[in-house]
């Protein structure tokens, strides 16, 4: 995913073409070229410091260069449906500890060892 997104950061700013002429060359124009050739110098190094640490991860666990997922794979599949799944299981675990919160909630108002059952308060007035 960080590949995919360096890569896509890279291939905007070599899209990036300035045309210019003797006429109409400036020395803003000139700092501009340099402000999108170091860009993109900074995010092919960017790129290459990722990969250095996707590699590093992937020699540590023992994760040769064949065995890796890709979208078409059946793991790729697999996993994709877990993450999707995530964060609805995320939101049905909140729900379900509101309900069992609210349940211990109104069986606390039942409870004989606090004394009476409850009982509305009533107001009496005096004339």
């Amino acid at each position: 995913m960080i590949n995919c997104l360096a890569r896509r950061d890279i291939e905007l700013q070599r899209a990036t073409f300035l045309n210019s002429t003797p006429e109409t060359l400036s020395q803003k124009q000139r700092d501009s070229t340099q402000t999108i050739e170091t860009k993109r110098r900074q995010l092919i190094e960017k790129r290459d410091k990722v990969l250095d640490i996707i590699h590093d991860i992937e020699h540590k666990l023992g994760i040769k260069p064949e065995e890796r997922w890709l979208p078409s794979s059946e793991a790729w599949a697999v996993a994709a449906e877990k993450v999707r799944l995530r964060g609805y299981r995320k939101c049905l675990d909140h729900l379900e500890s509101l309900v069992v919160s609210r349940i211990f909630e109104l069986s606390e108002v039942n409870m004989p060892q606090r004394g009476e059952l409850y009982t509305p308060k009533r107001h009496h007035f005096r004339y």
